[in-house]
């Protein structure tokens, strides 16, 4: 991997001590990985903390913070507390549900925390939390990820080369700029690698990226509120979360040529952490990212089978047969940029283009998951492109939707970005 050879000094630190590997596995199928290491700036301890739930699919990191014992500690305390509450859970494995679950979670772990400030010693104590489940759902019979986050620890999805954050980092920037705007604010703070790229920056943006540690969010403050957020996982999908140890010595393009490269699981998790170690060693003269810092990753790959057959709709079918009817880009323009305007995030247009899925609409020539693919991709093409009246056209042009489809449409992709009238 030449590309991360800036990482590399000559005459390298002898490797430390390490934090068991964890591999679990997911009804026989999915695979979970973990590794975590202690930075060596305190390698004694560690105030990172992984969980994996073998039985019920649950993956987490978090983050402790406020000083040598007490992030530490915050940690540890929100990660028994995780597991106690999904322990004893006994909702049914629907999105709402689970959602409604994370909810409860965050909440029991906060108030932990909260608790735990109130003693001596403990005051400035807090942590970070990104949580997500992976599950077949009940009434939507196919596989879906459900996740919750405060903090700066990230969660990312990897799928067919392309590595997209799915969750937001509750920060100086997100707390400051609209989510269209502070995305791109990110993507020019995420690109900086070498002192002289801080003059491509604005003097705005140079002091977030001074300040990019600084939080907004973390367990153990009063009042925390945090939305989940429901998506749908294809098979092959990787999902990645990381603390800000990994994220902060590598850029997200590192990271996904070193997941291509990898190939995903343990491998990828191994070769992730050592080349963010490597970063960190190399000093900011280097790799004016470097810092060292505990490094925590968690995956899970969604096991390669054939999709689910779709529920087929409860629409009344017509007795007659059905000419293609395309609709006009135009149109899917106009609906796009209405449903962009009143979503905040991709993450935001793909939770809805899962509850799209939730309604079964199955069609003649082909299925739901094919149309929520497309519209993936078409959002993929605006956030890339930033020409929606192109991502409009992706959809118009692969697909000849029927006159009944153009019927239903209005009434269901209220949850896509392809709403059409």
């Amino acid at each position: 991997m030449e590309f991360l050879n800036r990482f590399f000094k000559k005459d390298s630190q002898a490797e430390r001590p390490e934090y068991p590997q964890q591999r679990e596995k997911i009804a026989a199928k999915d695979i979970l990985a973990a590794r975590t290491l202690a930075s060596e700036a305190h390698p004694d301890h560690n105030e990172d903390r992984a969980w994996m739930n073998q039985a019920q699919g649950w993956l987490a990191v978090l983050d402790g913070m406020g000083g040598t014992h007490g992030g530490e500690q915050a940690a540890e305390v929100a990660l028994q507390t995780l597991k106690e509450a999904a322990a004893k859970d006994r909702s049914p494995t629907t999105y709402t549900a689970v959602e409604a679950q994370l909810q409860k979670m965050l909440q029991l772990a906060n108030q932990e925390i909260v608790t735990l400030r109130q003693q001596p010693g403990f005051e400035q104590s807090g942590s970070t939390l990104t949580m997500a489940r992976v599950y077949d759902d009940e009434k939507a019979k196919r596989k879906l990820l459900t996740m919750i986050s405060v903090g700066d620890s990230r969660i990312y999805r990897f799928r067919e080369g392309r590595l997209q954050q799915l969750s937001q980092d509750d920060d100086l920037v997100n707390s400051m700029f609209e989510q269209n705007e502070a995305n791109l604010v990110h993507s020019r703070l995420n690109s900086i690698t070498k002192p002289e790229d801080l003059s491509r920056l604005s003097l705005q943006e140079q002091e977030f990226y001074r300040r990019r540690n600084v939080i907004t969010k973390h367990l153990g403050m009063d009042e925390l509120q945090a939305q989940p957020k429901t998506l749908p996982v294809l098979p092959g999908d990787q999902i990645f979360i990381f603390s800000d140890g990994i994220t902060d010595n590598l850029t997200d393009r590192d990271m996904a040529q070193i997941i291509q490269e990898t190939g995903g699981g343990q491998r990828s998790v191994d070769v992730l952490l050592q080349y963010a170690l490597n970063a960190s060693r190399v000093g900011k003269e280097q790799n004016i990212r470097s810092k060292k810092d505990d490094m925590t990753a968690v995956t899970l790959t969604v096991a390669k089978a054939e999709a689910p057959t779709p529920v087929r709709s409860t629409v009344e079918q017509p007795t007659e047969k059905r000419q293609a009817v395309p609709l006009e880009s135009a149109q899917v323009e106009q609906a796009l940029r209405q449903e962009l305007s009143q979503t905040s995030s991709m993450a935001d247009l793909e939770s809805k283009v899962s509850e799209f899925y939730q309604r079964g609409i199955a069609f003649k020539d082909y299925t739901a998951l094919q149309v929520e693919q497309q519209l993936q991709e078409a959002l993929h093409r605006y956030t890339t492109s930033g020409d929606i009246g192109y991502a409009a056209a992706v959809v118009t042009r692969t697909y000849g939707l029927r006159e009944q489809v153009r019927r239903i449409f209005p009434e269901t992709l209220t949850f896509a970005a392809n709403r059409t009238r």
